[in-house]
């Protein structure tokens, strides 16, 4: 009997490290909570657009799964965060500094300062702004028609995939490495308008400025500063009007 104590402890220990290992859950949290403490926070880039609220395990409400090739050096470090998103699991890039010149992040090397300047928000259409969440863009217009590049470019020439909404005649961009809007396109038709001054792509191009102080009546091509790093295109006119970072 004393023989055989030995060998139960060591079984039961075996099997609980056995265990241990066997649990995924239990490596995914402890790999999300390691990089936590130095890329938690809310953050913008030093404009003050591309807002991100960074939880332990996820990113402007989309879902962080696992971090993986985590490398941590003092204060400085790195890790591939796994993205759970509606296209399935992607790979983004994060690193970290805390230093003399300041603490900061980058997504796949976009720098995100801590957000203190988060830029107003100077126009609108139909309710969505420039740097929205497509978490929060999804629950007021529901996950729109994905639409690849060649399909967005075809219909209002920007080559890049986006979000349409064939009803409300919205194509909508979302920059991958914030989750968040930048480009809000009005598509020939549309009952949707930019809300401070109940313009669309029908209205006559002589209103413009003297809502906006635009110097000009905008032509086909041309491109407007709204301010605080928002512009109002015309590239694709008359087929569309753009709001954009």
């Amino acid at each position: 009997m004393k023989r055989l104590f030995p060998l139960l402890i060591s079984l039961i220990i075996m099997m609980c490290t056995a265990a241990a290992i066997a649990a995924p859950v239990d490596y995914e949290g402890i790999s999300l909570e390691k990089i936590a403490p130095y890329t938690v926070g809310k953050w913008c880039d030093e404009s003050g657009h591309h807002w991100v609220d960074l939880t332990p395990d996820r990113i402007n409400g989309v879902r962080i799964s696992n971090a993986e090739n985590i490398k941590i050096n003092g204060s400085d470090g790195s890790a591939d965060l796994i993205i759970a998103d509606i296209s399935g699991d992607w790979t983004l890039k994060v690193t970290w500094h805390n230093g003399d010149d300041g603490r900061y992040i980058t997504l796949d090397g976009l720098k995100l300062v801590p957000m203190k300047n988060q830029a107003p928000v100077c126009e609108t259409i139909g309710g969505i702004y420039l740097d929205m969440s497509q978490d929060a863009l999804k629950r007021v217009y529901g996950q729109g028609n994905i639409l690849s590049d060649e399909q967005v470019y075809d219909m209002c020439g920007v080559n890049c995939d986006g979000w349409y909404y064939p009803n409300d005649k919205l194509i909508i961009t979302i920059d991958y490495r914030t989750s968040t809007v930048d480009r809000i396109i009005m598509l020939q038709g549309s009952d949707k308008f930019l809300d401070n001054s109940m313009l669309n792509v029908s209205s006559p191009l002589d209103k413009y400025p003297g809502i906006y102080g635009f110097d000009k009546v905008p032509a086909a091509g041309d491109v407007f500063d709204l301010g605080y790093g928002e512009k109002l295109s015309f590239a694709d006119y008359p087929r569309s009007i753009m709001l954009t970072l």
